[in-house]
């Protein structure tokens, strides 16, 4: 089995054919993107890119063909001051997409099948409830 790598460089990534010496595909980002991160996932490849204005996007391909599935800017999907970790189940993948909501996205598609925030589901009590309660004294 020969050996490949996924090169990137401003505008496009590249699976590469380290034993030939020669390009198995090529894909296109956005132009003026260039790859910051690439990742792999089974069978997707996620690049996460810039450009000078400071402007992010995540592109997803399919890492046996290269064809392009889809793309976001980085603010749709999540919030900057949450790192990116997905999660996947059943083709989706799940992650934190701010503090306070959770997200589920096609890696098929790049379809958000959902976005919601974290229900309040317990409270502790207060010191202040605590001294106040009626509870059974041991003795």
């Amino acid at each position: 089995m020969n050996k490949v790598a996924i090169f990137g460089k401003k505008g496009s990534i590249s699976k590469y054919d380290l034993t030939e010496n020669k390009p198995i595909w090529v894909g296109d980002l956005t132009p003026g993107y260039k790859p910051d991160i690439i990742g792999q996932y089974e069978n997707y490849v996620i690049v996460f890119s810039s450009i000078w204005t400071g402007s992010k996007m995540i592109h997803c391909f399919n890492q046996d063909s290269g064809k392009f599935l889809w793309s976001h800017f980085q603010p749709a999907l999540h919030s900057s001051m949450i790192p990116f970790i997905p999660h996947t189940l059943d083709n989706h993948m799940y992650y934190l997409a701010s503090s306070k909501e959770v997200a589920k996205l096609s890696w098929d598609t790049g379809k958000i099948v959902f976005r919601k925030r974290f229900c309040l589901l317990y409270t502790s009590p207060s010191p202040r409830d605590l001294s106040t309660s009626r509870m059974p004294s041991s003795a």
